[in-house]
């Protein structure tokens, strides 16, 4: 595709798979408002929908790459290819997985906001940071977050051991 004077390679998979994502969330939104424009309907799911187009606008740009830019990156010697870069990750995304499944099933019994700060050191860990204290300060600030969000999202009582 050339577009003023420059010759650009377009990368159609991404381009369908974030418009799809994009007109999904504004139909999604759209039929929510024609059944209620109550503000108890759409507090979530508006701002979403505004965010996902938002963030649509800022990808779609970069679905078009310069045949320059592809000419002029050259990889060094020894790099690794996408494939082996995921066989790699592969260990990582298995064990993230199974710490959320372990959150999943402890949070009723060990309480939301325990489980919460178990699980955000954890999958901290696991994705590398090994500095204690922003792992123990990460992990309850952001236990604290989400038991209150979703105290206040939530209109269920949601087990807990502290908080």
């Amino acid at each position: 595709m050339q577009l003023f004077g420059r010759r650009y390679r377009v990368d159609w998979a991404h381009v369908v798979v974030i418009s799809i994502m994009a007109l999904m969330s504004v139909v999604y939104l759209f039929s929510a408002r024609a059944v209620s424009t109550s503000i108890n309907n759409l507090i979530l799911l508006q701002p979403t929908a505004i965010l996902v187009v938002l963030l649509y606008f800022f990808i779609l740009p970069q679905c078009f790459i310069s045949e320059e830019a592809k000419k002029s990156a050259t990889t060094p010697e020894g790099a690794k290819t996408p494939m082996q870069e995921i066989v790699q990750e592969l260990p990582r995304s298995g064990t993230l997985a199974m710490a959320l499944l372990l959150y999943a099933l402890l949070y009723e019994r060990i309480g939301f906001d325990a489980a919460s700060f178990l699980f955000i050191i954890t999958s901290a860990f696991i994705c590398g940071e090994r500095r204690p204290h922003v792992l123990l300060l990460f992990g309850a600030f952001g236990a604290v977050f989400i038991v209150y969000a979703a105290r206040f999202l939530v209109a269920t009582p949601i087990p807990t051991l502290f908080l």
